[in-house]
């Protein structure tokens, strides 16, 4: 992947540029939604859910600005799209939550 380099050994997953909701669910060749994505539903479902939805929402926001910093740091410009393909997976969790979490919101978004 581009932008790979000694100093991103911490990362944890991957994400790249915006999710698409829809198009989670059904990647090509897959059968069924990502475990990370049947959490998201499952947990939407109940308070306790919800808070731990938005814990991992922090979460994440934090990681991915985690290794925006870095990269920065390491290569001294920020990481471009092709940069955080890496990231991927983490940004398609998060997108993913935040759109739940907005669907759920009292004033419907």
């Amino acid at each position: 992947a581009v932008g790979r380099g000694p100093g991103h050994s911490q990362r944890q997953g991957g994400g790249g540029g915006g999710g698409r909701g829809a198009a989670l669910a059904r990647a090509p060749g897959a059968s069924r939604a990502p475990e990370w994505l049947e959490r998201v539903r499952a947990d939407s479902a109940t308070a306790e859910g919800l808070e731990r939805l938005q814990t991992r929402k922090r979460t994440l926001k934090q990681q991915l600005k985690a290794f925006d910093a870095a990269f920065a740091r390491e290569h001294g410009r920020p990481p471009r799209k092709a940069d955080k393909e890496v990231m991927r997976p983490l940004y398609e969790e998060y997108n993913a939550i935040k759109s739940q979490l907005a669907a759920l919101a009292p004033d419907g978004g």
